[in-house]
């Protein structure tokens, strides 16, 4: 894990670098992990500054532009597509929608978030694979679609589902457990397994501490955030919330 962070944070070096002497620099699509590292590293810098846009106003995947100027949306570069379908020929979901887009041979890296606004799923790209995607991309798993390019900004805002829980503390594999109503044992299994992440990252370490606006990728269960930490219970357990994003 460090020395990919070690890499990561070369590579944001080396963009900056590229800043500096006058290279415009756009990002593809990063993680919040990303995100972080991008902008704690410009924390002490006046000159350069990390502007960032992921189609919408609460996008999680985003792309970052350096500059001293405030950049303009279009300068982001991102496509929102709109996907429809008919339900008689099946369901899809975020799964299946980035499944079928990684299936074209595409990297995570070019693809932002995948949302589901009043019905309606929308993916992000990156401009450059605006014209590939509309002529390859014919069907969501086996549903048949039709892309639609949506101009408008999305006014869209995550719903999560939200459970409170009681926890004797915040440990990766308590967490699990107590969310997805798992035994100790069974969270352990899952953790050794290689299929959670924490903010992106495999974690192995069951013991590892979690705090508030963490995100956990379980296989198979899909994503969980870390909410509010509300308090303790006169027993001493933590009153926490965890929220999973509703479709």
């Amino acid at each position: 894990m460090t020395s990919d962070l070690d890499r990561l944070r070369k590579r944001i070096n080396s963009l900056k670098e590229q800043a500096y002497q006058g290279k415009f620099i756009l990002t593809t699509f990063v993680d919040t992990m990303v995100a972080k590292e991008i902008e704690n590293s410009f924390k002490h810098n006046e000159e350069l500054k990390p502007y960032s846009y992921g189609g919408y106003h609460t996008a999680e995947y985003k792309r970052y532009i350096f500059s001293n100027e405030i950049p303009k949306r279009e300068d982001f570069q991102i496509v929102a597509i709109k996907i429809e379908y008919s339900k008689k020929n099946g369901d899809i979901n975020h799964r299946s929608i980035l499944g079928s887009i990684l299936g074209l041979g595409l990297k995570r890296e070019v693809v932002g978030d995948i949302i589901c606004d009043k019905g309606n799923f929308y993916f992000f790209v990156t401009k450059q694979m605006e014209n590939f995607i509309l002529e390859n991309l014919r069907y969501i798993g086996n549903v048949p679609v039709l892309l639609v390019i949506e101009n408008e900004e999305l006014s869209y805002e995550q719903k999560f589902d939200i459970k409170t829980c009681f926890l004797t503390s915040m440990r990766l594999d308590v967490v699990l457990a107590a969310f997805y109503n798992l035994s100790r044992k069974q969270a352990l299994e899952i953790i050794s397994d290689g299929a959670v992440k924490v903010n992106h990252l495999e974690c192995l370490n069951p013991s590892e501490n979690l705090k508030s606006n963490d995100l956990l990728s379980v296989r198979h269960h899909g994503r969980l955030f870390i909410g509010e930490i509300k308090g303790k219970t006169k027993s001493g357990n933590l009153v926490v919330e965890l929220k999973k994003p509703s479709d």
